[in-house]
Parts: C-alpha cells; structure tokens; sequence
C-alpha cells in the first residue's frame, strides 16, 4: 500500500496501477486494504485508466480532498499518434484522451496460422506484441477493443497504430452500439488472444454469432453483458452496488435500447456480485410482527422529492393526498439516492439536488396533512445510507414499507429492515434481485411481460395501471402561443419527460425532423429539461427544420402547458408513461410506437392511448405517415382527440387507484399476520 501511495504522491499513476493489476482480469479486491481512504486511490487510478474525462476528474478531486498531503497532479491528456488524424479511429474515439500508458506483465506469444479470419482481442503486452501482430498483416481481421479508453490505451503502441490503418482491418469497440456496417462483412470469425482471458472468451461465441447475424442489437446486447462481467470482476465486490446503480442508469438513460432476438444467446449470466453483497446484508435479520393495531404505520421510501411536474413525486403526493385516513398513518422518507456518495464507485451519470433545495414545498405541506417525513443526510456510501434507513423504519415501527423503484438504496433496505410488509411500488422498472414481499406494476402488460421474473425472485406482483389528476394543477385559462414563444398559426407537437435529451435518439429526431419537413405549418415544443442543446439544434438546423424547433424547457405543471399544444409525439423505443396522460387530459392525440415482444415503456402507448391507435409495425415511416394524417386532417383529428379525453377519463380516477394500492397493501399485511 505505502509503494502504491508513493507512486501515485510522485505522479508515476501507470507503475502504482501495474501494482493493482498485474494481469488481465485481475481484481482490485484481492488486493484491497481496509483503509477508507486507500480505497479512493484506487478509484482514482481506475478512472484514470478505464473511465471518461469527468469520471477522472472527479475522483481525482475526491483524494485531493481526502489525501491532500498527496496533491495529485493533474494528467494532460497523451497525444494521439499523428497518422490517425482524419481515420475512422479518430471519429470513434471522439474528444477521448489517454491519460495513463497501462501494460500488463506478460508476453504475447506468436500465433499458429490462422484458418478463418482473425478476431483480434488485444493487451498491452510488456513484450512480443510486434511478432503477435505480424500474423495479421495483409490479412482480413476484425480488431475488438472493449471501450474507446482501451482502444486509447493500446495506441501508445506504435506497431498497433500501424496495424490498425492498414486497409483490410477493422475496429470494433464493445461499449458502442455498432452502426459502422463493415463489422458485419466479416466471415468465418477465429478469435486470437494476446492473453488469457477467460471471462471475455466465455462471452466469444455468442459474440461471433451475433457478428455473423449482421444483427446490432443482439451484439449490442451480448457486449453490454460482457462489459458488466469484466468490470464486475475487475472491481469486486466492495464496488458492486456502485456498478449495479450505473449500470442501472446506464439502461435508463441509454437511446439504444432494442432487444435481441428473443431465442439470442447473449454468453453466460455474470456471477452478480451485487446479489452476493445482499444476502449476506440479509443474514440474520427477521420480520416483526404485525400487531393488532387500528392503525398501520405506512412509510414511502423515494429516491428523491421534487416540487411541480416531477412524475414520481406527483404519484407519491396522490398516494397521500387521497389515502385513508382511518386505517393509515403516513411517513415518507427520501434516501437522497441522487445525492453524490462519496465512497461509491463507480462514479454515477446523474447527480441532483437536496429534496429539500427541490421540493420545498412538498416539504412543508406534507407535515401540516399530518406525514412524518424525513430527508436522509448526506453520506458517503449507499449501504450506509440503508442501513440508516432500515433503522429508522425499526425506530418508528413501520408495518408497511412501500419502496418507490427497486434502485440500489431501496433494495439493499428492503434485504435488512424489519418491517413485517415489504412492497415495491416498481415506476416502470421492475426488480432484479429479491427483496421484497410483493410488488405493484404499473400496467397489466408490465405483469404480464415479468411474470417469470417475479415468480423467480418470490415476488407476488399485482397489476394497478397509473392513474394521475393531470388537471389538478392547471390554472383558470390555458397558456397562449405567445406567451410559450410560438407562431400563433402553428401547429403544436410535443413531448414530455424528466429525461428529454436522452429519450431523443437519432431515430426520434429524424422521424420528427421528417414530419415538420412535410408539415410546414407544425412545430415541435417539447418539454424537459435539456442540460446541452446544442447537438439536438445542430441536428434539427442540418436537417433544415431548425425555425420549427422550440424547447420549452422543464415545466412545473406540464399538463397545463399542454393545453397550447395539438399532438404528442411519444418516444421510441422507450415511451413515456405519465407524460402521455398529461398531453390526453390537455386533449392531445398521442402518436406513439407499440413493441408487443418490447420491454413495458415500449407499450405505454399502446395501454393509455389503445390498442388500436398505435404503430404496431415498429416502422419509422409508418410513425411519420400517422402524425402527419393527423396533422392534415381535420377529420380524423377530431375524431382522435375525443379519444385522448374519453381515454384520460379511464386513467384520472384517483381515489380509486389509491384504494386499490391501499387494498393490495391490506391484504398483504392480512397474510403477514398468518406467516
């Protein structure tokens, strides 16, 4: 430890890294020390080696704030090797700068003659890697990196930059979805190593498969799995709750999110270190009983609060606002999820704000409708946080614990709190791991699609479809075109999400593009926040539609802004859910893709709007060619917006939909009290 801190404290990152992993596939783990703040070195030197720019930079921040004896200095970026400039390994490699020269302690070992064309996994090697790569010279080869940072690694190598740019080979980065068709051209795939890696050649032959398919997203998905494997196994299990989240949040907010081929092998599950971490939190701990009592104390676990158009905390607002009074008594308490742990690792996509600095006013009328609630600290890792938790729910002997999302904090609360009735309140992901006694789906489509899943993890799951007053938060007189900044001829589209600049893909962007290109008279408003805008504009102003484009920005009552609007635009393949009832209570039409065999967001559209007024075929075209029927004639609007209001009215009622939560949540505790 003490040679690690010395060389890291002398700025010589690539020797105290060769420390850490020696091999391919080491772990950190084996290595590890009990010092707290070892741990941060560590997660420095990872970012330094494996991770983004931002990532670097804020572990590097961290030791600096925890270890500033040390002082780390900061690493300017390694330039590229000049004969790159301009090659297709430039574009893949976008703004991505080396930071570290890692080398593993081993020798890569000449080839025997290949019979099929190489599939080239390289390392970098102390020595012999010039012989290895001569065996691909002149030849076919497709060259496999597993980030554009690995890739940026081995490119310190001079004879790898020679043999990347020769004309017949190819690059292949595992983290990006594979667009570039030449990967595809190549037949009779034999994969050679520079070294032993057991982990990645167990995933190699549903790798080649998908290859041979020609098919993106099975690759896409067979890559994503095998990146979680080698990472998990590089990190252990002291980071695998960190790892779980991002990936989590990874899947979230990633554009591509199509599935592969139902019958596709994707290579083996990995070994879920996460999972191994939750049973032993589990060990030992037993459920109280639940008392006879006339009223049961139910608690709202959330992630976060935020005040006005924040979906999840509007549902929770309804769940109180309307609850029973007589057979409940409320608490709700945030776990700050989203709140920057500092022992995590790795480092997560989004971070956000106190609840208290977000939901102010959440925070002060609830107190006053009799809710006990309780906003978690800043602390330094998620365990901590859950463990915090758990307590509290022992301290206030809560009976029922509803868990909103089955993020990292939640379900490592739900394995080690004593509550008697756990249930997970699922906000359209569905659970992973078993934690709970039973779960409430937000559609009869997400039970249907995870019935398997739940069965497998012990969950009883009940379907209750979202219901919201959208109206409740409209002023007297809907919002003008001129007050919004629209063209008061235009016809209005729109959209609504929390998370609008990742939920607009390029397949998004060009069928909106394709529909203002043949509807002049329409604009596209949509509402969200959008922290960079300026690659959506560059997009929109190429495709010359950039005058029809107007972001509205985040909403605090975007139902009432919806009102201005004529026609929603739903995302695909993700689709939104409580937005789309915000634009039907406003009237709006919804335009909305439809994918039977696709994950639940995938079927929003098709459960709030009908299955009937949705694009079932998947087909882009079809999408652009219904918003613009729409748009064209009168008619047929008019028919479909009577649609979106009768159809709101299916979904508003509130105090029903809490009764049936409340229901569930009652029979629930009834089978606890005979266990």
């Amino acid at each position: 430890m003490n040679e690690i801190i010395q060389e890291i404290g002398a700025g010589r990152f690539e020797e105290a890294l060769e420390r850490l992993l020696p091999l391919p596939e080491s772990s950190y783990d084996l290595s590890q020390v009990s010092d707290p703040l070892f741990s941060y070195l560590v997660n420095f030197l990872d970012a330094a080696a494996f991770e983004t720019e931002e990532n670097y930079q804020y572990t590097q921040k961290i030791v600096n704030y925890f270890l500033p004896q040390l002082q780390i200095p900061d690493r300017k970026g390694i330039p590229l090797d000049p004969r790159l400039e301009g090659s297709t390994i430039c574009e893949l490699l976008g703004s991505t700068q080396r930071r570290l020269n890692l080398t593993y302690h081993l020798e890569a070992k000449p080839l025997q003659p290949f019979e099929g064309t190489p599939l080239v996994f390289l390392e970098p090697a102390s020595s012999g890697l010039t012989h290895f790569l001569q065996t691909f010279s002149g030849k076919k080869a497709l060259f496999v990196f597993e980030t554009k940072m690995s890739l940026c690694n081995m490119l310190q190598f001079p004879e790898v930059v020679t043999t990347l740019l020769e004309p017949e080979h190819a690059v292949f980065i595992m983290e990006l979805y594979p667009k570039d068709e030449k990967i595809f051209e190549f037949t009779s795939l034999q994969p050679a190593f520079v070294a032993d890696r057991p982990i990645l050649q167990s995933y190699v032959p549903a790798l080649i498969q998908a290859l041979q398919s020609a098919n993106s997203d099975w690759l896409y998905r067979v890559c994503k799995r095998a990146l979680y494997a080698l990472n998990e196994q590089r990190l252990g299990k002291m980071r695998a709750a960190a790892l779980w989240q991002k990936s989590c949040d990874f899947a979230w907010y990633d554009p591509y999110k199509t599935l592969a081929p139902k019958e596709a092998s994707l290579g083996p599950e990995p070994q879920d270190l996460f999972g191994v971490r939750l049973r032993e939190l589990g060990e030992g701990h037993q459920k109280r009983k639940v008392g006879a009592k006339q009223k049961l104390k139910l608690a709202h676990v959330v992630p976060q609060l935020i005040d006005g158009g924040h979906a999840p905390s509007k549902l929770v607002d309804s769940l109180i606002r309307y609850h029973d009074q007589e057979r409940f008594e409320l608490f709700v308490l945030s776990t700050e999820r989203l709140d920057f742990h500092p022992s995590e690792y790795p480092i997560q996509y989004v971070y956000a704000g106190s609840s208290i600095e977000r939901a102010p006013q959440l925070l002060d009328r609830w107190p006053k409708e009799g809710v006990q609630v309780y906003v978690s600290p800043g602390m330094a890792s998620y365990e901590q946080t859950a463990k915090n938790i758990a307590a509290i729910l022992h301290e206030r002997e809560i009976d029922i614990c509803l868990f909103h999302g089955p993020d990292v904090i939640n379900t490592m609360c739900a394995r080690m709190c004593d509550v008697p009735l756990t249930a997970l309140f699922e906000h359209g992901t569905p659970p992973t791991h078993a934690s709970v006694d039973i779960a409430i789906t937000s559609s009869d489509e997400a039970l249907q699609i995870y019935a398997d899943l739940y069965e497998k993890l012990g969950i009883k799951p009940y379907a209750v479809p979202y219901a919201v007053d959208c109206r409740a938060s409209w002023k007297r007189e809907p919002p003008t075109k001129e007050e919004l900044g629209l063209p008061e001829e235009s016809f209005v589209l729109t959209t609504i999400s929390n998370h609008l600049e990742h939920r607009l893909g390029v397949e998004v962007c060009e069928a909106i593009a394709k529909i203002l290109q043949r509807c002049p008279s329409a604009v596209y408003a949509p509402m969200g926040k959008v922290a960079d805008p300026v690659n959506l504009e560059k997009f929109f102003a190429k495709a010359g539609v950039a005058s029809q484009v107007f972001f509205l920005g985040q909403k605090p009552a975007p139902s009432h802004y919806a009102r201005a609007c004529k026609l929603y635009l739903n995302e695909f393949p993700f689709g939104s859910g409580l937005g789309i009832l915000d634009a039907m209570a406003a009237g709006c039409p919804v335009v909305s893709m439809y994918d039977e065999h696709g994950p639940q967001q995938a079927r929003y559209g098709g459960v709030y709007f009908g299955l009937d007024k949705v694009v079932r075929s998947n087909s882009v075209d079809d999408y652009v060619e219904l918003a613009c029927s729409l748009i064209e004639n009168p008619t047929m609007y008019k028919e479909w917006r009577e649609v979106a209001l009768e159809r709101y009215r299916l979904f508003s009622d509130i105090r029903g939909y809490v009764q049936k939560i409340e229901g569930i949540l009652l029979l629930g505790s009834e089978v606890e009290k005979t266990t």
